[in-house]
């Protein structure tokens, strides 16, 4: 490693790869290319909200960074050096610190992103399962009275058929229609 600081280039490049990363492995795995790139770093180990690393892990570790975002502590990133000798390790510790650093609110924004993209799944999960659970016939259609979605008893009632985009058979277009103007 050069004594200069971390190019924008290196800074950047991790940026665009940590927001590119869906879960805690591969933003670890972006970390730790984009640290490598500055020298002898042996591992990084990304701890998310956060459980701390434990005893056994912080041996041997050169640095730690916490990742604050709004007042929140929402992660710590170590980084554990290879021992060569004759090694500047307050150097290297120095140029990763800046980097993850750095990064930090592309890493904070990229954790929080994908909890919310968790939770959206969850309750789209719940919201299927529990629109499969209703034991009669549910059907949602839109605006020109076209299937958008049948619940499981709903199918099972039209087995075989395809019923998306195709009108309900169960309720005609005119017993709907009365329903759709609303009074201004």
């Amino acid at each position: 490693p050069s004594g200069e600081g971390v190019s924008l280039d290196l800074l950047g490049k991790a940026m665009l790869e940590i927001f590119s990363c869906r879960d805690e492995e591969s933003i670890a795995n972006a970390l730790f290319q984009n640290a490598s790139a500055l020298g002898e770093v042996d591992s990084i180990l990304l701890r998310v909200n956060p459980p701390h690393a434990s005893l056994a892990e912080l041996a041997d570790i050169h640095l730690a960074i916490p990742v604050q975002s709004g007042g929140d502590l929402l992660a710590h990133i170590y980084a554990r050096f290879q021992a060569k000798p004759g090694a500047r390790r307050d150097l290297l510790s120095d140029q990763v610190a800046e980097l993850f650093l750095g990064v930090s609110d592309a890493l904070a924004l990229t954790l929080r992103r994908n909890r919310m993209l968790a939770r959206a799944e969850q309750g789209a999960s719940l919201w299927e399962s529990s629109f499969h659970a209703v034991e009669d016939p549910v059907v949602i259609l839109d605006g020109n009275f076209l299937i958008l979605r049948a619940n499981r008893a709903y199918l099972n009632f039209f087995a075989g058929e395809e019923l998306q985009g195709k009108e309900s058979k169960v309720l005609p277009r005119s017993m709907l229609e009365p329903y759709l103007s609303f009074p201004s």
